[in-house]
C-alpha cells in the first residue's frame, strides 16, 4: 500500500513502497478562503502539511486580501478555484456582492448583503443578476493575479432552477472545471470526529458503486480561532464559538503530518487535486 511520509520539509509524500491495492483519489479542498484570517492562515498551513490539494477563494468576503499575495504566489502548486458566493450565513459577519448592490438587487438585503439562505436566495435571485455576479467574481479574481481552475458554489447554490447549467457554461467559456457537476460526487470526511478507516473505505466502495466514474471530492473549512473567526455563527441572538472552535479542531487534525499520513494511508485514500495541470 502506498503511504505518506514526511519529507525534510515537513510536507507529506509518498513513499516508493511497493502499491498493492492502490489507494483511491479523493478531492481534498479547503473552502473560505478570505472568510476570515484565521481561515486564511489555516489554508496557508494546511497547504503546507501537503494534504490540502485545492483551495476555494471567496471573491467578496472580507479578508479577502490578508495573505492574498502569499496565495497567489503559491498557486503553482495546488489548484485554486472560485468559490462562487451568492450567500451571507453569519449574523454579525456580513458581506455582499462584488457587483454594486444596485446593479444587482434581487440579490441583497437592504442592507446591500447577501441573504442568509439559499432559500431566500432561491425565492427571490434572478438567475441573470446571480451569473453577472458571478462573472464578476471571476474577473475580480483574475484582476488579483490569481488563475482559479475550477469553479464551485459556496452553500451549494447550484441546485436553483437553470443555474448548474448557467454554471457549466460559464465554465466551459472560460476553461473551468465545473466542480459541482455529475463528474464529482461528494465523500464526508468529518475530520474533527475522524471515522474509523473501516467505515471510510466503505463509503468510498458504496460511492463507486452508486456514482460510477465520478471523482470523489472532501471539502474541508479549516480555520484558526481568531476574532473573525468567533462570529461565525447563525443567530445574533446567540452568540456561540461553536463552529469557530469545531473549523479549529480540523484545520489542527489538517496540519498533523503524522496523524493524516496513517489516517490516509489506511483508509486507502490519495489526497488529489481537480487538476493537476
Amino acid at each position: 500500500m502506498q503511504r505518506f511520509v514526511e519529507n525534510g520539509e515537513g510536507r507529506a509524500s509518498l513513499s516508493q513502497a511497493e502499491v498493492v491495492n492502490p489507494p483511491t483519489p479523493v478531492v481534498m479542498r479547503a473552502d473560505d478562503f478570505g472568510a476570515s484570517p484565521g481561515t486564511n492562515d489555516a489554508i496557508l498551513e494546511c497547504l503546507d502539511a501537503g494534504f490540502i490539494r485545492n483551495v476555494g477563494v471567496m471573491a467578496p468576503a472580507p479578508f479577502l486580501a490578508h495573505r492574498l499575495e502569499e496565495l497567489a504566489a503559491r498557486q503553482d502548486g495546488f489548484c485554486l478555484g472560485l468559490h462562487t458566493t451568492m450567500n451571507s450565513e453569519w449574523a454579525s459577519l456580513r458581506w455582499g456582492p462584488v457587483l454594486p448592490a444596485g446593479a444587482v438587487p434581487s440579490l441583497v438585503e437592504p442592507d446591500g448583503t447577501f441573504y442568509r439562505t439559499t432559500a431566500l436566495l432561491n425565492e427571490r435571485g434572478i438567475a441573470a443578476e446571480m451569473i453577472r455576479e458571478v462573472e464578476e467574481q471571476l474577473a475580480k479574481l483574475n484582476a488579483l493575479g490569481l488563475q482559479p481552475r475550477y469553479l464551485d458554489t459556496h452553500m451549494g447554490f447550484s441546485w436553483m432552477d437553470g443555474i448548474a447549467d448557467a454554471l457549466a457554461g460559464l465554465c466551459h467559456r472560460e476553461g473551468l472545471i465545473f466542480a459541482d457537476g455529475h463528474a464529482f460526487c461528494g465523500l464526508p470526511l468529518p475530520l474533527t470526529d475522524p471515522p474509523p478507516a473501516q467505515n471510510v473505505r466503505a463509503a468510498i466502495q458504496g460511492l463507486t458503486e452508486t456514482h460510477p466514474g465520478a471523482r470523489l471530492v472532501s471539502v474541508f473549512h479549516p480555520a484558526k480561532l481568531d476574532s473573525s473567526s468567533a462570529l461565525f455563527f447563525p443567530d445574533a441572538a446567540r452568540p456561540s464559538p461553536e463552529v469557530g472552535e469545531a473549523r479549529h479542531r480540523e484545520y489542527l487534525t489538517l496540519t498533523n503530518v503524522a496523524f493524516m499520513a496513517g489516517w490516509t494511508a489506511t483508509a486507502n485514500i490519495l489526497p488529489s487535486a481537480y487538476s493537476t495541470e
